[in-house]
């Protein structure tokens, strides 16, 4: 964190936090990848819990029969919460033919959100430009 960020939250009195950051990208071959959820979660449970809930309704959808996640002991989600207290990324994915998605966690750490008031947003709040090509959003300003 820079100097400035961490003013702004001594000022906020609201301290910085662990958590995972996740992430459901979709995508059909020779495309590039949608991003179609995501999902802040406090603790590996939670994320774990998240990803495991998308997993097995896209499952249902793309893959004929039962599908199941297996780590190396046999329990994957287990494995992955395990992983994620380690402070370790995890990845889950399911295909068919025509389409993947995929589940990335990683941990994170989250920063206090400052309010809108200019005195209080640190010098690198102006520096976010929505991407070219968002669904829906044609710049921050106005989107």
């Amino acid at each position: 964190m820079s100097d400035e960020t961490v003013a702004v939250a001594e000022k906020l009195k609201i301290p910085p936090r662990k958590g995972f950051w996740a992430e459901c990208m979709v995508q059909h071959p020779g495309e590039a990848a949608l991003l179609v959820a995501s999902y802040d979660a406090l603790s590996p449970g939670e994320a774990v819990a998240w990803v495991k809930s998308l997993f097995q309704l896209a499952s249902e959808a793309l893959v004929p029969g039962p599908v199941d996640a297996f780590g190396p002991d046999g329990d994957y989600w287990g494995w992955t919460a395990r992983r994620l207290s380690r402070g370790e990324p995890c990845l889950v994915s399911v295909r068919n033919p025509d389409v993947a998605a995929q589940w990335i966690v990683t941990p994170v750490i989250f920063l206090p959100m400052a309010g809108r008031d200019d005195r209080l947003l640190p010098p690198c709040s102006g520096a976010f430009a929505c991407p070219a090509g968002w669904p829906g959003h044609s710049g921050c300003a106005d989107g």
